[in-house]
């Protein structure tokens, strides 16, 4: 995060006033758009904006302190993070100050790109989700189809399956294959 907010302000950009001035200056684009698994052109300016490329850092071809330097180059903050950072931190900060500004147009704007963020790929605890809601031949995987829906599931796992209280015997969502 440090060389993301160095990066911008050698540009002379204020982070957070840059990419809320963005979100906002795509209102229209973002009034007409629909989710789909194509990204909205924001959403991947805005995942640019988060990426940052490993070259020239050692955290780019190590894994640990005392691994063996890796042939190939990686991100230090890949494509799905930069997402989810966008996601969880981008757009709830930006809905924020939309509200303390009392800025309408900055809000409904957030909330239109909050809504059109493809999910990331499924993992296990989306797929258990997936399975426990739905069975094994539901329809369940196709009604999650944004990052918000997917982010659905996390709430109910860590609310009611993770919950010392909970069972699946007792919880009121679980469905039986």
């Amino acid at each position: 995060m440090a060389l993301l907010l160095a990066r911008a302000m050698r540009k002379g950009q204020m982070p957070l006033a840059d990419l809320c001035d963005r979100i906002e200056r795509a209102a229209p684009s973002l009034a007409e758009a629909r989710p789909s698994r194509r990204r909205h052109p924001l959403i991947a300016e805005l995942t640019d904006w988060f990426r940052v490329s490993g070259e020239g850092h050692f955290w780019g071809t190590h894994y640990s302190f005392t691994a063996k330097p890796s042939p190939r180059t990686m991100d230090l903050i890949g494509e799905s993070t930069a997402r989810t950072l966008v996601f969880n931190a981008l757009l709830p900060a930006a809905l924020l100050r939309a509200r303390h500004e009392k800025n309408d147009r900055l809000e409904e704007a957030a909330r239109r790109l909050y809504g059109l963020i493809p999910p990331l790929p499924p993992n296990h605890i989306t797929q258990f989700m997936t399975r426990r809601l739905f069975g094994t031949a539901g329809p369940g995987a196709g009604l999650f189809t944004t990052e918000r829906r997917q982010q659905a599931l996390f709430q109910i796992f860590h609310h009611c399956c993770q919950a010392e209280e909970r069972h699946c015997d007792a919880c009121y969502y679980f469905r039986p294959d």
